[in-house]
């Protein structure tokens, strides 16, 4: 398996992860997501805001992009209120993105890998 697929997998199981700890209720109703990931194999965030439309039901009212290929910031707002901070910078292209969801009743966080032991860790009131 390539490091293009293994990175794929990976985020796919984060945004998997993600998708059901908000489904839960848990956290209450996401309104919020920051997402920073490194330049390198992914140089565009759609995997990002995919999981932004998804958690949030729609595809954002508003959009505004800045910065260069390597190091970028797209800011996403919802007709509903919620609110998205993807960011890309020049960090090393094999670690995997930091991501931090909020809800109206607590947060979950997700720190790439610590200690070589991938985290998700969910914060509730």
């Amino acid at each position: 398996m390539s490091n293009l697929e293994v990175q794929l997998n990976l985020l796919a199981k984060i945004s998997e992860d993600l998708t059901e700890a908000a489904r839960s209720g848990q956290i209450g109703i996401p309104r919020f997501i920051r997402w920073t990931q490194p330049a390198g194999i992914l140089n565009d965030f759609d995997i990002a805001q995919n999981l932004c439309n998804r958690l949030f039901g729609s595809t954002p009212e508003r959009t505004d992009e800045f910065g260069s290929d390597l190091i970028k910031t797209r800011m996403l707002v919802w007709t509903t209120g919620e609110s998205a901070i993807l960011a890309q910078s020049s960090s090393n292209p094999d670690s995997l993105p930091e991501v931090m969801l909020l809800g109206s009743a607590g947060a979950i966080y997700f720190d790439g890998p610590g200690d070589g032991i991938r985290t998700l860790e969910e914060v509730v009131r």
